[in-house]
């Protein structure tokens, strides 16, 4: 985690520097070490977010009769006869929740006079909410693929790449529609 934070602080600010000419400061490092302490108390709440998603994805999935069931102790998981997939810290949908917050911080932070703030807020809690959404249909395609495939090499495969192509594909959509209404215009 510190690593990826480090990453993100000199990548944003080499952007900053090359777009203001200018060097680092303390109070661009605090916003980068809040945003970093944010993303790891989400990392914290991991087992609670994987609760509710798996939960409200059983629910779901219980309208089409698939056999899956959801367990919630001592992991919470999805169980299809001998197979259970379990839900970990890194498939809660935590990482994916704490990348989209870097983007939106990375937005903001790179525009920060021409975003009109109070628009960047109301479309950043509506992107929350769709990335929360985006790992619930994680897991239920998750759990589909396990009840049609039941290999487990074959679940891997999927299960090691799925989250990245739904994660990307939601987060470049939203940005695509969602960042021209939070640019104020030339002329405001």
């Amino acid at each position: 985690n510190f690593m990826a934070f480090l990453v993100l602080w000199l990548l944003f600010f080499s952007f900053k520097e090359i777009k203001e000419n200018r060097f680092l400061n303390l109070e661009d490092t605090f916003l980068f070490f809040v945003l970093y302490v944010f993303i790891l108390m989400l990392n914290l709440l991991w087992a609670k977010i994987a609760m509710v998603s798996l939960y409200l994805a059983g629910l779901i999935l219980s309208l089409f009769n698939t056999g899956l069931s959801v367990i919630f102790k001592p992991n919470p998981s999805v169980v299809y006869g001998d197979i259970v997939l379990k839900i970990g810290s890194p498939c809660s949908g935590t990482v994916g929740i704490g990348l989209f917050l870097a983007l939106l911080f990375f937005f903001l932070y790179l525009d920060f006079d021409n975003i009109k703030k109070k628009k960047f807020i109301q479309y950043s809690m509506l992107g929350l909410f769709g990335i929360y959404l985006i790992t619930v249909l994680r897991i239920m395609l998750l759990a589909l693929f396990v009840l049609k495939y039941q290999q487990e090499n074959v679940i891997e495969m999927f299960h090691s790449n799925i989250g990245f192509y739904l994660y990307a594909f939601y987060s470049i959509v939203f940005f695509y529609f969602v960042y021209p209404k939070i640019i104020k215009k030339a002329n405001q």
